[in-house]
């Protein structure tokens, strides 16, 4: 951008004159004109940013949008060129248009500038595959909406034509893929995602079913026919291989032959088509029949059977029959003519006979609830209205109850609410029974209250209200009430009693309330201040003259503030001078003003006196001033004894007697009196009495600081020790004076009043010399001894510890009669006035002492090691140890560690360190030769468990085993596995020789495996046994569950609880091994479904309403309509409601149901839902 300026250029000096200045922007080349009254106009240079794609955002804090712009400026972002609304994100902004930038220099000057951003729109487009999930055959076409022209990409080992999108689904792998779809408009690029599914082609898994007895039929579509089968399958049942012709009753086959299966997933995935094998037997007889017939359609209908007895019965859809008993529910079956077909067995094969039954339509009857009234109206049920659209020509009766036991009296007239029952007979003697509601509304419900009434004349006053809401108040003149809300205006209304009345409605009647409200007038409080007082004295402002001529019946509180928030918390006893508040209340809560009280304490007089320098010494020439800070003017007194001026306070310290005293200084500053006081101390001169220190013998010393060297002293004196009668030279160690000679002593109080100087007289005597020593250590031994050498002062005695043998008198010691050890000799002798002592040390070493312990004998090759430290005891350590072949210690041994020859051989221990020796004492080794020993087994090779006999000879020796434990010379065991089996001999003297036999087991073991697990209670499970070798199967368990014993696999329906199976087999070599496996159980609901929807259309799909799930044992569901009537009800799992009642077809709708499911793991569920009838 340029900027053009023209006009005066204001100087330093800061003195406006007109610039002007035009800034162009490169871009556009717009010019914008500029007027100003300051100098030095900054330089806004703008570039537009590059354009972007949305979603992305573009940035004009950019420091390229204004490269070129004048340093150091800051920027601000607009929308408008006036520069009126601010940018909100000019870091991030997301539109595209024209937006204005502000730069402003350091010295405040602005200037504006517009920017474009161009923000280009994003391509958009969707991709979808329909008809997934897809079979794993052909292939599946994309359809695009929006631009065109991309390409595609799959994840995995999807196969996919980048063009077109077309996945080859059998050249693709089963599973779920995201494809993407990569586009652009020629501006900006984007993407887009979806998912594909390819699923496997099914297995099916086909089970002839068993063979039946002519003319019963087979139901190709039981679940043990394709058990085995994919999870989810559907099925399509046809005569011929080509799968084109379908069976028409797959459910019910009653020709003998093949027939063909087709599995589908909910996908449309197929299996390959397998064919099912169908073959028949022969029929018993029988016959039945109802001779009540035709029957009205209510309560039940009784076969007659002749003939073959224990059969089944059946019908078509809308006869409620009992299965076992052929009895017929006429009430929940529909009106109609239907054959009943009863299905029975000789034992072997199963026959049926058939006989019709026909059963009238019961009367419509329909109910049209009476519309609500209002209390104390009442209601006509007899209104036409009531049974209006009901079949014509129907007779009608009233009752009060579902059993018609209680006709009702009134119902022309009905007064309470409630269900009564119409019954209607139609011209065949049917009939029905249905209920009809009767609404009557009661009066609405509520109470008001004012609570805290009476009020005080100020606020507002609400009310609570009880039961019916949304009412209005009114009341009398003088009270000022919302009609809406019912709050009182207390302050504009007139103090007295009301009435408020509440009316309100439920919507559909009307009802009052009331209550009273009373407002209290305002109380009247008057004030009269108390009057003043001295410290410390208090004010009581509860006094009855300080709230005299208020309003009577008043409590009062009392406030440090006029705003009345913080209570005072002793209002009769307030002991600081101010404003304080008080308020009064009523019985009632009404509040006074607050109104000011006022309290004046006067404050006491203050001052403090002291005589420095106190305490004072007896006698001392001095006359004592006083010091007074505060109050001056007073008088002072004292105890006798003190000599004090009661004017000044003077005190004359040599006119008075020794002791402490108090004085007082009375005070007064006009108004209040007071007192204060001090003490003052005369301390008497104090008595130092001294006592020579008893004389004491070099190197000792004298402590002069000693209490009985100045005992009899004055009690608390600190004591000062000199070397001069002046009492000039300090002595400097006085509580350890070592030198003979006279010292001085003086005594000071605490006070600092000190005593004469005393003389005390010090002796030192001087001690007596000797020495003693003993030779060098000796070993014990009888008869040696130590004889000492002295000099110096003689004439002493020796002493030395326990265990040393000396002579008092002479020093000589007794080697053999001591106790080896290094002792203290002490030699203590005297002069006459002093004693003293010489020392010496005696060393007399031990004799080593040592046990020996004859070595464990050896067995060869092994050998003895005499230098085992176990082999010996000592008592002491470090010794060194010789052995010897003779008693003597003459003979060394040559191999004391490795010794295997029996005999006697010697050993002697030496003390290194003092060379002190042990006696030589003896050592017995015995060395033996190893036992010879031979192990064999009955059988080297075995089955798992075969029992095997163990044999091993030793002569002469036991015989012990190992992997088995037994003693003896032969072991039995029953091998498990490949195993090493050992024995072992030991002779006499303790030597043993080890032999082992290997036994290997025949390789031979059985495995047991299920088709699933876990799996749904009731489902079929295949169990297959295999081996690791050719064998044949004995037996399996439970036995019970498996007539045949020796197949090879098993399959057996789960019951309600995990199971253990196990499977016997036997090897071609006679080896015998089980095998087992746990099945467990899946939750029973796993597969447990019941719709939501049903469409009765006899298009074969979804036609009637049942549940489904593969462990279920028993239902009983229900079905209702609007009113509780009930509609269907069936016990029979594989049976539903195919939306008729009585042969009726019903309207589309929601119904009600409940059902009662039990489950082969023994848990029992109730639901109730809703399901909805479409078609």
């Amino acid at each position: 951008n340029g900027v053009v300026r023209s006009g005066a250029v204001c100087s330093s000096t800061g003195v406006a004159c007109p610039v002007t200045e035009t800034v162009v922007t490169t871009e556009t080349g717009t010019t914008i004109p500029y007027n100003g009254d300051k100098v030095n106009q900054p330089v806004l240079q703008l570039h537009n940013p590059a354009a972007v794609c949305a979603p992305a955002t573009v940035d004009l804090t950019a420091p390229a949008v204004t490269t070129g712009s004048s340093a150091g400026m800051t920027f601000t972002y607009f929308t408008d060129a006036a520069t009126t609304t601010p940018l909100a994100n000019p870091a991030a902004v997301a539109a595209g248009g024209t937006y204005y930038i502000m730069g402003t220099s350091v010295a405040g000057c602005t200037v504006v500038a517009p920017v474009t951003v161009t923000i280009n729109p994003q391509p958009v487009a969707s991709i979808s595959y329909a008809g997934g999930p897809f079979c794993r055959t052909g292939n599946a076409t994309v359809t695009i909406t929006g631009q065109g022209g991309g390409t595609f990409s799959g994840t995995g080992s999807l196969v996919i034509n980048p063009v077109t999108g077309t996945v080859n689904l059998a050249a693709s792998a089963a599973g779920t893929y995201t494809v993407t779809y990569d586009f652009s408009n020629g501006t900006c690029t984007n993407s887009t995602s979806t998912t594909i599914t390819i699923i496997d082609i099914p297995n099916l898994v086909i089970h002839d079913p068993a063979p039946v007895c002519a003319p019963a039929t087979i139901d190709l579509t039981a679940a043990a026919v394709t058990a085995g089968s994919e999870a989810g399958l559907t099925f399509e049942y046809f005569t011929n291989a080509a799968g084109t012709l379908p069976l028409a009753n797959p459910s019910a086959v009653s020709a003998a032959g093949v027939y063909y299966i087709q599995g589908i997933l909910p996908s449309g995935c197929r299996t390959a088509i397998m064919p099912v094998n169908v073959v028949f037997n022969t029929l018993p007889v029988a016959g039945i029949s109802y001779p009540g017939s035709p029957y009205c359609a209510t309560g039940t209908a009784t076969v007659v059977r002749t003939g073959q007895a224990g059969g089944t019965y059946t019908a078509g859809p809308g006869l409620s029959i009992d299965a076992s008993t052929g009895a017929v529910n006429l009430g929940s079956s529909s009106p109609g003519t239907y054959t009943v077909t009863y299905t029975y067995s000789n034992g072997t094969c199963t026959g049926s006979s058939t006989t019709t039954i026909t059963i009238n339509a019961q009367p419509v009857l329909v109910i049209t609830n009476p519309a609500q009234v209002c209390a104390p109206t009442t209601v006509d049920i007899t209104n036409p209205a009531v049974t209006v659209g009901s079949e014509p020509g129907l007779t009608l009766t009233y009752f009060t109850d579902a059993g018609l036991s209680n006709p009702l009296v009134n119902p022309g007239s009905i007064a309470i609410s409630g269900t009564y029952y119409i019954h209607a007979v139609n011209a065949t003697g049917c009939s029905v029974t249905m209920p009809v509601t009767v609404t009557i509304a009661p009066l609405p419900v509520a109470t008001i209250s004012y609570t805290g009434s009476p009020f005080c004349h100020t606020g507002t006053a609400t009310p609570v209200i009880t039961g019916q809401a949304g009412g209005t108040f009114s009341s009398t003149t003088g009270l000022v009430i919302n009609g809406t809300t019912g709050i009182i205006d207390l302050t504009t209304s007139t103090p007295g009693t009301y009435t408020v009345t509440y009316t309100s409605s439920n919507g559909s009647c009307l009802a009052d309330a009331t209550t009273s409200i009373t407002i209290e007038a305002t109380p009247t409080l008057l004030i009269t201040d108390p009057a003043a007082v001295c410290q410390p004295s208090t004010v009581n402002l509860t006094a009855a003259a300080v709230t005299a001529g208020s309003s009577t019946g008043l409590t009062f509180s009392y406030y440090t503030n006029a705003a009345g928030t913080t209570v005072i918390s002793n209002p009769a006893s307030v002991s600081v001078t101010g404003t304080y508040y008080i308020q009064g209340v009523t019985a009632g809560g009404c509040l006074t003003a607050i109104m000011p009280v006022n309290v004046i304490i006067n404050p006491l007089p203050v001052a403090a006196i002291s005589y420095p320098g106190s305490p004072f010494c007896e006698g001392a020439a001095i006359v004592v001033d006083v010091t007074i800070t505060g109050q001056a003017g007073g008088t002072f007194s004292a105890p006798a004894g003190l000599s004090i001026n009661t004017a000044t306070g003077q005190v004359n310290i040599g006119t008075s007697a020794p002791g402490t005293y108090t004085i007082t200084y009375s005070f007064t500053n006009g108004t209040c009196p007071n007192t204060a006081s001090t003490s003052i101390t005369i301390e008497p001169t104090p008595v130092l009495v001294v006592n020579d220190p008893a004389a004491v013998c070099e190197p000792g010393g004298v402590n002069l600081t000693a209490a009985a060297v100045t005992a009899g002293s004055s009690s608390g004196l600190v004591y000062t020790y000199y070397t001069d009668a002046a009492g000039t030279t300090v002595l400097a160690n006085p509580s350890n004076v070592t030198l003979t000679g006279t010292y001085y002593i003086r005594g000071t109080s605490a006070a600092g009043c000190g005593s004469p100087i005393r003389a005390v007289n010090v002796a030192i005597n001087p001690l007596p010399v000797a020495t003693i020593s003993y030779g060098p250590a000796q070993c014990y031994t009888t008869g040696g001894t130590f004889t000492v050498t002295h000099t110096g002062t003689t004439g002493g005695t020796y002493a030395s510890g326990a265990g040393l043998s000396i002579d008092a008198a002479t020093g000589t010691i007794a080697v053999g009669s001591s106790t080896p050890g290094t002792y203290t000799v002490t030699y203590s002798f005297t002069n006459g006035n002093c004693p003293n002592t010489a020392t010496a040390t005696v060393t007399i070493n031990a004799i080593p002492v040592i046990n020996i312990t004859d070595p464990m004998p050896a067995c060869l090759p092994n050998t003895v090691d005499l230098t085992a430290e176990r082999l010996k005891t000592a008592n002491m350590g470090g010794l060194v140890y010789s052995y010897y072949t003779d008693a003597a210690g003459t003979i060394p041994m040559t191999n004391p560690s490795a010794v295997d020859v029996t005999g006697t051989y010697y050993i002697q221990a030496m003390n290194p360190i003092t060379g002190c020796i042990s006696s030589i004492l003896p050592v017995h080794v015995v060395v033996s030769s190893n036992p010879v020993i031979a192990v064999a087994a009955s059988s080297l090779l075995v089955c798992r468990g075969e029992e095997v006999t163990l044999t091993a000879t030793s002569a002469g020796n036991s015989i012990t085993w190992t992997s088995p434990s037994a003693a003896g010379p032969t072991a039995v065991i029953h091998p498990q596995g490949n195993g090493s089996y050992t024995a072992t001999a030991t002779n006499a003297a303790g030597c043993m020789a080890s032999a082992s036999v290997t036994v290997n087991i025949r390789d031979f073991n059985m495995n047991l495996t299920a088709s699933a697990n876990p799996v749904i209670p009731g489902a079929a499970v295949s169990l297959m046994s295999s081996a690791n070798n050719t064998y044949t199967v004995t037996g399996w368990t439970p036995a019970v569950l498996f007539p045949g014993q020796t197949n090879l696999n098993q399959t057996i329906a789960m019951g309600g609880q995990p199971q253990t199976f196990a499977v016997i087999g036997v090897s071609a070599d006679g080896c015998i091994d089980t095998a087992e496996v746990t099945i467990t159980l899946e939750p029973g609901d796993k597969d447990f479904y019941i719709p939501n929807a049903f469409s009765p259309n006899n298009d074969g799909k979804n036609d009637v309403f049942r549940v489904y799930g593969t462990a279920v044992q028993s239902i009983d569901l229900r079905v209702f309509n609007q009113w509780g009537e009930l509609l269907y009800e069936s016990k029979d799992k594989n049976q539903g409601w195919d939306g008729r009642y009585k042969g009726v077809i019903q309207p589309v709708g929601v119904y009600p149901f409940g059902i009662k499911v039990t489950f082969y793991d023994g848990r029992v569920i109730t639901k109730k839902g809703l399901v909805n009838l479409v078609r």
